[in-house]
């Protein structure tokens, strides 16, 4: 068994080493037919797929990088527009409701109201009536109330309204604010609808001298048609815009005022005061939440914030959209420049493949092309070319003589001659060994004349001292009725007879 298993180890083995010896002897042979082309093109393939997928890599990276770039400044330019679009609604609302709250900030403080009225507040019933009343006048105030944390009495311009009462659910609002935190300063507004109109209530709390709350005044107005025509501008502008007081109370009249009425979900109770940072700021801040832009500002009028909620979803999904379609133009124009690339590099190395290495002008290849189309042109055009054969005499024995270094010189040397001797649209290419083909863009008599300049100023090179190089060329005219091998035959059959005849001149057919 050992031995069996060991015997047909070892014809594996020699046939692998045949295998490999043949391998070897066909690769030898490749270096040596084709000057080691077939490893040139196998290591140029490998080469350019190693570059293509450097270059994918590469691509990769810059679109990655591209869309990182694209997507932050389309994103910085959407925080930009919902910072403008929150102080644009600022705007709105310090223009129309703010700027009131001052007045009512300036009618808090008058020393005669935080003290002479109420030092004796029961038996000034008449003064505080009077004392509304000229303040409705004079400022054109829908509604001028006020309110004592002593006696809890509710005054209006018409005298006094009620007495509030602990146990009655309706005057909760007023107890809030008498234990509420707030000092001199604003409060957070209130607002009322009264059948169509819209009653802004702006309340500023009242103090004596020594700092003690004595209760406040509630100034409203009728900000019917503003709002309305703030409503239009926010709902335009696509934002949620809340008043929120310091402790995060939202003011949910306020809310529905200024917002879309089909604002999904429930009004929100309150707001997350860790979002606001400061509440000394005299610009907006803005945080970024969950593609939200959250800007918020502190407006010392009603001793809140004004904070407006933007969604940048749409404009997020807008981002990708335009990012989507610059990578995809960028994408269509590097394609169409590697597309290109290729054809040129495709037009180059057919270029190089239908090119002689030794003279650098066409091989035989392009022969039946340039043929064919010079039948065709004579065919269907009437343009007429004709077909030079050109030989070298005698160049075995220069090569034999001389080696075949200086005959490749030769012919290299003759090349140059017919490459200058040509007009732009002839084709000149080399048909093989000694011989050389040129398609000639005239009729056989212009043809016969560049032909014998040609044949006499090859005598100009010399292979050696005194032994100029002679040609024998065969011309002939193309027809309309020809084929490639009836041109070929009548050619070659020229450069036959004029080599018969004695070599160094031309004969046509």
């Amino acid at each position: 068994m050992f031995y069996n298993s060991h015997l047909s180890t070892r014809k594996l083995y020699i046939l692998l080493l045949i295998l490999y010896n043949i391998l070897q002897e066909v690769q030898s042979k490749m270096l040596k037919m084709t000057g080691k082309t077939a490893m040139v093109k196998f290591l140029r393939k490998r080469l350019i797929l190693y570059i293509s997928v450097a270059f994918l890599l590469l691509l990769m990276l810059v679109m990655f990088i591209l869309y990182a770039a694209i997507q932050n400044t389309l994103y910085d330019n959407a925080k930009e527009s919902a910072f403008s679009v929150a102080n644009s609604i600022y705007i709105a609302l310090n223009d129309n409701i703010f700027n009131s709250a001052q007045l009512v900030t300036f009618i808090g403080n008058d020393p005669f109201l935080c003290n002479d009225l109420f030092e004796n507040e029961l038996n000034n019933t008449e003064h505080i009536q009077s004392y509304l009343n000229n303040i409705k006048n004079i400022y054109s105030f829908d509604i001028v109330h006020m309110a004592s944390f002593d006696s809890y009495n509710y005054y209006s311009q018409n005298g006094l309204v009620s007495t509030f009462s602990k146990e009655s659910l309706n005057d909760k609002w007023f107890f809030d604010i008498l234990n509420s935190s707030v000092s001199n300063k604003g409060y957070v507004p209130m607002v009322i609808k009264n059948g169509d109109q819209i009653i802004f209530n702006n309340i500023h709390m009242i103090q004596d001298n020594v700092g003690n709350k004595k209760g406040f005044i509630l100034i409203g107005l009728d900000y019917t048609k503003s709002l309305e025509k703030i409503k239009e501008s926010i709902n335009a502008l696509d934002a949620s815009v809340y008043i929120v007081s310091q402790d995060g109370q939202i003011e949910n009249a306020m809310f529905e005022l200024l917002n879309k009425a089909d604002t999904s979900g429930p009004l929100p109770q309150s707001f997350d005061m860790s979002l606001i940072t400061s509440n000394s700021t005299n610009n907006f801040v803005q945080i970024i939440q969950d593609n939200t832009s959250i800007s918020f500002k502190y407006i010392e009028e009603v001793n809140g914030y004004l904070v407006i909620k933007q969604d940048l979803s749409s404009s997020i999904f807008y981002i990708f959209i335009i990012t989507l379609l610059i990578i995809i133009f960028l994408l269509a124009c590097i394609l169409l420049a590697t597309l290109k690339v290729v054809d040129y590099s495709n037009r180059k190395i057919l270029d190089q493949a239908a090119l002689d290495p030794l003279t650098e002008i066409y091989n035989r290849s392009i022969f039946n092309i340039k043929l064919s189309e010079a039948i065709e042109l004579c065919a269907h055009y009437n343009i007429v070319s004709s077909f030079i054969f050109i030989d070298i005499d005698n160049f075995k024995m220069i090569n034999d003589e001389m080696g075949h270094t200086i005959g490749d010189e030769i012919i290299f040397k003759i090349a140059r001659l017919l490459e200058e001797s040509k007009r732009k649209n002839d084709i000149l290419f080399r048909w093989g060994g000694d011989e050389f083909g040129l398609i000639v863009r005239s009729n056989l008599e212009n043809t016969l004349q560049l032909a014998q300049r040609i044949l006499n100023n090859a005598h100009e090179i010399h292979w050696k001292d005194n032994a100029p190089v002679s040609l024998s060329i065969g011309v002939t005219e193309i027809r309309s009725n020809d084929t490639k091998k009836l041109v070929f035959n009548r050619v070659d059959e020229a450069l036959y007879q004029a080599k018969a005849d004695g070599k160094n001149q031309i004969y046509s057919q």
